[in-house]
């Protein structure tokens, strides 16, 4: 199985010239399969259509990350600490000028490691060979 990041980023937000943000992203949860509902919170995410896509409607997003919070509880405790659930909906409220989105990211160490090497084929340059064509000669009325 693959381990994914679930990742809540901003576009940046520049107001004539005066830069207000550079876009940030943060991964906010690693999704693998020592998470209990390992398989509903997939199926959720893949409801929610981030595995085809990233969301960027605003209101979608903070409805996805609250439903994660209180449905996928694990043991004995909560998917975010309180203390990261407000800090991710902190940084909703003051990104939302810069367009935000939310995302699913394959984890880098494993993708590196599974990408196959491509071999490189060289192309040969070469002018093709002009060839006249052997047509009969065809005499007109004229």
């Amino acid at each position: 199985m693959e381990e994914l990041y679930l990742i809540l980023g901003c576009f940046g937000n520049i107001d004539d010239g005066f830069i207000n943000c550079r876009a940030c992203e943060n991964r906010i949860l690693l999704i693998n399969p020592k998470l209990f509902y390992y398989n509903e919170i997939l199926d959720y995410l893949d409801n929610c259509g981030l595995f085809d896509k990233a969301i960027f409607d605003l209101n979608a997003i903070r409805n996805i990350i609250r439903v994660m919070q209180d449905k996928f509880e694990q043991v004995k405790k909560r998917l975010w600490h309180e203390k990261e659930y407000k800090k991710f909906d902190k940084f909703i409220q003051v990104h939302r000028d810069c367009g935000l989105y939310l995302k699913l990211e394959l984890n880098k160490q494993i993708s590196e490691n599974s990408i196959i090497e491509e071999k490189t084929v060289p192309i040969i340059n070469k002018e093709p060979e002009f060839q006249k064509p052997n047509l009969p000669f065809i005499r007109g009325r004229r």
